[in-house]
């Protein structure tokens, strides 16, 4: 949830820790970071069929390299709120949608957490 993010000055904390190379932004919309597409999964079928019941679920932050815009990273940062059953399947299936995207997630409840891990990977 935006408000929980904003809260704990994390959104400040990820764009200082994103390098130079990278985009960060807040809150998109997965049909604003992936389109389904026959490469990406021999089971065409089942990607369609996650990809349009998830497409309009949205995380937290994406962070995208700057010299060809491709979505490298989904980071989302769970309040428990995420520990409801809908929010569990929620994540479930977008977990599988952006696996099958071959976009790497960072998922925590610990905002220092993902910033050593945006750190350790992006540096």
């Amino acid at each position: 949830m935006f408000f929980d993010i904003q809260g704990e000055g994390f959104f400040e904390r990820v764009i200082l820790s994103a390098c130079a190379n990278y985009f960060v932004f807040l809150q998109a919309r997965l049909i604003d970071i992936i389109a389904p597409s026959a490469s990406r999964n021999s089971n065409n079928s089942l990607h369609f069929t996650l990809f349009r019941s998830s497409s309009q679920y949205s995380v937290d932050f994406i962070i995208v390299r700057k010299v060809d815009y491709k979505v490298v990273c989904v980071v989302e940062f769970d309040s428990s709120t995420h520990d409801w059953p809908d929010s569990v399947r929620r994540d479930l299936k977008l977990n599988t949608v952006l696996e099958s995207a071959d976009i790497f997630i960072l998922q925590s409840r610990s905002p220092d957490f993902l910033i050593d891990a945006i750190k350790s990977r992006f540096f």
